[in-house]
């Protein structure tokens, strides 16, 4: 007999709009070849799903694995894909079976990040060109926009003594008076609008331009922690840094050596400066990632089911309670089923495996013995 997957995989529902599969492809029960696909794509904030199983007609029982277990709800990450595929056993009444696979793709468009502007850091100081200069050109770094529905238009104005704004043209080289001045660098789409700011110092003729000289700086870090634990101390080297003046003081540090860093990225900044003022950064990041190796947690795993027929008799329905896991990380699937509670078994021994997985891929089985 056949088993119709287009009439079983019944919908797929993401943010209350619902799609039906469309694959008429048949499978043989006894001859595996074809799989089922559902394509959804979505867009906005993270939102749950809910995937509808195959369901029987009456003349078969469907049972096996899937990827998330029926009527539960699972989150699709923005921007990426997540797929659920499902092992089916099929059985009809007289105890024979087949199989199928199903797989469901969901696809989560990324969604747009609101508008923001990120400065450059400070150029380096610049001197007066002599004694009877009151002007200095200093040239700094394009500010960047990430974001926002629209490309975003980036312009700067500067602070002068009066107090009045002036508007910059946008060449990132201008000319300054003594002393430090600060920019605004603003981004703008229409809709949205974003502000940073950074300075530009300019120095006495003659004076010491020259930032000191980091070594040492670290790489990028990374550390490890178990699921839904506090964080990690992480070590390192410390940088150092020297100057043409013969001093660099460390004027300040965001984090030291042997801080606690918690889950996610922390970037780490060592800023020295010299006498004059010149300043000089080190700049790296700590990435802390959660990982599980903690397998899910099975309760009411039965043992072995006895059950006795009259002399004769080839065959006897077998039941059971169900078993369930619990995991660590509070998602827990059902992944393989290799038989139904009720099916009819054959005499002899046959054996009934459950292996429960979370979203690692962490297993655990339960498995025990049917004899007729």
């Amino acid at each position: 007999w056949f088993f119709n997957i287009a009439s079983h995989l019944k919908s797929l529902t993401v943010n209350g709009v619902t799609t039906t599969n469309t694959n008429t492809a048949t499978t043989d029960a006894t001859d595996v070849t074809n799989s089922a696909v559902v394509v959804m794509n979505t867009e906005g904030t993270d939102e749950f799903f809910t995937f509808t199983p195959p369901e029987a007609d009456g003349n078969y029982a469907i049972s096996g694995s899937i990827f998330g277990m029926e009527g539960d709800d699972y989150k699709v990450a923005q921007g990426s894909t997540t797929t659920i595929v499902m092992t089916l056993a099929i059985f009809d009444r007289a105890g024979n079976e087949g199989s199928c696979v199903i797989t469901v793709n969901i696809v989560r468009a990324e969604a747009d990040a609101p508008l923001a502007i990120s400065c450059p850091a400070n150029p380096d100081s610049v001197a007066l060109a002599d004694e009877s200069a009151t002007v200095a050109s200093v040239t700094w770094m394009a500010a960047t926009a990430t974001g926002g529905e629209s490309e975003a238009t980036i312009s700067y104005a500067a602070i002068d003594k009066d107090g009045g704004a002036v508007i910059l043209e946008g060449s990132f080289t201008d000319n300054f008076p003594l002393g430090v001045t600060t920019i605004t660098a603003r981004a703008t789409n229409g809709g949205e609008m974003d502000t940073c700011t950074f300075t530009v110092t300019v120095r006495e003729a003659g004076a010491d331009t020259t930032p000191p000289v980091i070594s040492g700086c670290p790489s990028d870090l990374t550390g490890a922690i178990p699921l839904n634990t506090g964080g990690i101390t992480i070590t390192w080297s410390e940088p150092s840094a020297t100057d043409d003046s013969g001093t660099a003081t460390l004027q300040s540090r965001s984090h030291a050596s042997g801080t606690t860093f918690p889950f996610g990225q922390t970037t780490v900044v060592y800023t020295y400066v010299d006498p004059t003022g010149n300043t000089a950064n080190c700049v790296f990041n700590i990435l802390v990632i959660e990982v599980d190796t903690t397998p899910p947690v099975i309760t009411s795993c039965p043992g072995d089911v006895i059950v006795d027929v009259p002399f004769g008799d080839t065959s006897a329905i077998a039941n059971w309670e169900e078993p369930t896991a619990t995991d660590n990380s509070g998602r827990v699937f059902l992944d393989i089923q290799t038989h139904v509670n009720g099916q009819i078994f054959v005499a002899g021994r046959t054996t009934v495996r459950y292996i429960f997985r979370d979203p690692t891929g962490n297993e655990a089985v339960c498995s025990f013995d049917v004899v007729v």
